[in-house]
């Protein structure tokens, strides 16, 4: 089940643009099940500057005619980088580690299939958005196996997914938030 927290009560949906080169999509996010309660109550995880569960879970429900890009395995996560990916800017300058004078071509060190390298990407979101109204990760982000892939592992804390467009999506409110406590 696709779960959405929320410290505010949604009175409505609206379509998300999107902006730029970045890590992650703008829109309306969801995990599987409490996944991501329990990794805000664990805060274990980095990044998370001390966010909070909020009050309000809603289920998330794709209507048909949602397009919903899902990855379902590492070679559907390098697939992507490679086909909206660009490097970050620090990288795209030879700060990181990416060779000086390559910016307009080819460099194999920002191949994610190259192991041992961090991928120092930003996914090009209005240009996903063109095909998809949404985006899926499951959670691939314990798989030691795969390449490290910036965008990913930097700031999508559990396996999850995002909308940007709400035509086909409809929410409802879960009561109660087993745990919020007042």
């Amino acid at each position: 089940m696709r779960i959405h927290n929320s410290a505010k009560i949604i009175d409505g949906l609206k379509d998300a643009a999107q902006e730029g080169f970045k890590r992650k999509p703008r829109g309306l996010w969801w995990a599987d099940e409490d996944t991501w309660v329990d990794l805000l109550v664990e805060g274990a995880a980095p990044g998370l500057n001390g966010r909070q569960a909020g009050a309000y879970s809603y289920q998330v429900d794709l209507k048909p005619g949602f397009r919903l890009l899902q990855m379902t395995d590492t070679e559907a996560l390098l697939d992507f980088s490679r086909k909206y990916g660009q490097p970050m800017p620090h990288a795209r300058e030879g700060f990181f580690w990416q060779r000086p004078g390559t910016r307009d071509r080819y460099d194999p060190d920002q191949d994610p299939k190259m192991p041992g390298r961090a991928r120092a990407f930003l996914i090009d979101w209005p240009e996903v958005a063109r095909s998809w109204d949404g985006i899926e990760i499951p959670d691939l982000l314990s798989e030691t196996s795969r390449p490290r892939m910036d965008w990913l592992d930097t700031d999508w804390g559990v396996g999850s997914g995002c909308a940007w467009r709400t035509e086909y999506l409809e929410i409802s409110l879960i009561e109660p938030a087993p745990w919020f406590e007042p």
